[in-house]
């Protein structure tokens, strides 16, 4: 196994120096653009002899030095014996410094070469621009702009490396605002090929046509006489504002001299000053602050460098405009600094009076939000309508008593009608015991339960119609009665469901499958009645109660298999038993309902004898039980006449 393995590994590391030496390479770099213009420079792609390289193998990509703002270059290359060289170019100028060259070389016999080239860019040799013929004083001033370009044209320029419109307008206009708008207005009518971003670098050698001059600002000054009388809600510096708007330079003289002249200015120059105050006016501004040449220079320089960038190139000192003497120069260095301060300060004043007022401004606001929330508010509240109140009060304890005596007079009407009917069954029916019924739903029992024998069926009762005014007293106190009322009005699929879910529930009761296999068996229900009578054998080990339900089988189904096992031996036997009626059945299991605790004991005396003979049944109400309530002994007369009569003939049948 070793001689193999190192076989396998001496062949890959063949197979991978064999790649290595077909790639090609990527070599020498050859930088030829500077700081401030367009990306030129050459790389040395190097080949083995025999393999060909494409353009198309060759990607590259510029970033500065963080990472960011990475551009496409255009590539073109030029191949030869030992691979090629490979020309790249950009359209942007170069800004900064220290930039990143990044040139991929990713189709030589499937391999990926990558290198990456700092690029350290000198600056630029600064050429001295000449400025253009201008035209006299006197045809610069006659000529306005208008929208036609024939009408603004002037003198025209060739742009330099690294200028841009914005550029070219503060390098004009150092300290006038809107001279610069008008003169970055008259470009762009003049020229329509200029880019929307007035900061983006213009082509070096672009012709351009420049717009005439702009005419010198006129003197605020120049008829307003020594003295101005404050308006209401005027400050310092608004007045100033007023009289040179778009002047910085006159704007600062003329604050200085202002508060020579006018001692008792405040401080806060956006202070509003007193109506009708009377403020003394410089005659004329003879000492305005200008920049030296060389600074003016200088801030020309920063100013075509755009704001994004982080290396600003200054221009070289104009050779012309220099003071003479070094002296001078500094002293005029000096004051300018001063006078700068001297702005700051008045602006760093400006700006604390205006965020002072927006604080006011804002505060009162605040506080109109809340008068005006609170106005709301009160208006909204609903007043209160004692009245109103009082007659709706008044009707309510109206409706309220009248509902009182609706219901008064419906339970008093129900209580009469369950004693007329309790008075009328006893009486009826012959019975011993006596029924006390309080004016509550729970009734006293006075009388002991009773002893005598069960009485025989009344096979020859006459059929009756059941009367709706008997369905409203009945008191039903177990499933098998409930079926039986239920069935005989004509609700047949009820009680036979009612039946079947109280033996699922209860199976041992007795007097629910008897009830069941009787109204089966009235109606002729073959089908379930096999099927409860195949249940009911596995469930009872009674033959008496077999051989009856056996018979009534039958005369259903005669060739029923599961009537006809052990006949003759079931029907000797049955005719030793003593037979029991539904209505035995039905009253010795509702008469198992459920004592009271005070009478419990006496209960269970008094069903001992049932005990033996048929199992307990479940206690079950009808919605009726909880109106009028009775005892076990009087359950069998809650069932109607002709229901009793109707299931004692079938049961002798």
């Amino acid at each position: 196994m070793p001689r193999p393995f190192a076989s396998l590994t001496q062949l890959s590391l063949a197979l991978g120096f064999v790649g290595l030496s077909q790639a090609g390479s990527l070599d020498e770099l050859q930088l030829q653009s500077g700081l401030g213009q367009f990306l030129e420079a050459r790389v040395r792609i190097g080949a083995n002899s025999g393999e060909s390289i494409a353009a198309d193998c060759l990607s590259a990509s510029l970033r500065d030095s963080e990472g960011a703002n990475a551009r496409r270059l255009y590539i073109e290359f030029t191949p030869d014996r030992s691979g090629g060289w490979a020309r790249l170019a950009g359209d942007a100028i170069l800004n900064e410094p220290v930039l990143t060259l990044s040139v991929r070389l990713h189709c030589v016999d499937g391999s990926d070469i990558k290198r990456d080239y700092t690029l350290l860019l000198d600056p630029p040799i600064n050429t001295v621009r000449t400025p253009a013929a201008t035209l006299p004083q006197a045809d610069r001033t006659a000529r306005q702009l208008s929208p036609e370009a024939g009408d603004i044209a002037g003198e025209t320029v060739s742009s330099q490396a690294g200028d841009s419109l914005y550029g070219m307008a503060r390098e004009r206009f150092p300290d006038r605002p809107d001279a610069r708008r008008q003169f970055i207005a008259g470009m762009r009518a003049l020229n329509p090929d200029l880019p929307a971003d007035g900061e983006a670098r213009l082509p070096p050698a672009t012709t351009l046509s420049l717009p005439l001059a702009q005419p010198a600002p006129s003197d605020g000054l120049n008829g307003r006489g020594r003295s101005w009388t404050v308006q209401p809600g005027e400050s310092f510096y608004a007045i100033v504002r007023r009289l040179y708007p778009d002047q910085p330079a006159e704007k600062k003289a003329l604050v200085i001299a202002m508060r020579k002249l006018n001692p008792q200015l405040p401080r806060n120059g956006e202070k509003p000053l007193p109506p009708g105050m009377q403020l003394q006016l410089p005659e004329k501004l003879t000492a305005v602050p200008t920049m030296p040449s060389a600074q003016a220079a200088t801030s020309a320089g920063k100013a075509i460098a755009p704001v994004t960038d982080r290396l600003q190139i200054s221009a070289e000192p104009a050779a012309k405009g220099t003071p003479a003497n070094p002296q001078d120069a500094i002293h005029e260095r000096e004051r300018l600094l001063l006078d700068q301060a001297a702005e700051q300060l008045a602006m760093l004043h400006e700006a604390r009076n205006r965020i002072e007022k927006l604080d006011k401004r804002l505060n009162w606001l605040v506080e109109q939000l809340g008068r005006r929330d609170a106005e709301r508010s009160q208006a909204l509240k609903p007043t209160t309508d004692w009245g109103g109140l009082a007659v709706g009060a008044t009707a309510g304890a109206g409706l309220a008593a009248l509902l009182a005596l609706l219901l008064h007079g419906n339970s008093s009407r129900r209580r009469n009608q369950a004693n007329s009917a309790g008075a009328k069954l006893a009486a009826s029916l012959g019975e011993d015991r006596e029924t006390q019924l309080w004016k509550g739903l729970e009734p006293k029992e006075t009388a002991p339960p009773p002893s005598r024998p069960i009485p025989p069926p009344r096979y020859d009762s006459p059929v009756q119609e059941p009367q709706a005014s008997d369905m409203d007293v009945f008191i039903l106190n177990s499933a098998a009665s409930e079926a039986a009322v239920l069935a005989a009005n004509g609700q047949y699929d009820r009680a036979i469901i009612m039946l079947q879910d109280e033996i699922e529930a209860y199976p041992t009761s007795l007097v629910n499958w008897m009830q069941l296999l009787e109204l089966l068996y009235g109606n002729r229900d073959v089908d379930r009645y096999i099927e409860v009578a195949s249940r009911f054998k596995t469930s009872f080990a009674s033959e008496a109660l077999w051989n009856k339900v056996r018979r009534m089988g039958i005369e259903l189904a005669p060739n029923e298999a599961l009537f006809k096992q052990e006949q003759s031996a079931s029907i000797r036997e049955s005719e030793n038993e003593p037979e029991h009626s539904l209505n035995d059945i039905l009253d010795a299991g509702i008469a198992r309902r459920p004592p009271s605790r005070r009478n419990r004991s006496k209960w269970r005396r008094w069903s001992s004898s049932w005990s033996d003979r048929i199992p307990p049944s479940a206690n079950r109400r009808s919605w009726t039980s909880s109106r009028f309530p009775r005892y076990g002994s009087q359950a069998r007369a809650s069932l109607p006449a002709a229901s009793r009569s109707a299931i004692s003939n079938a049961l002798a049948s």
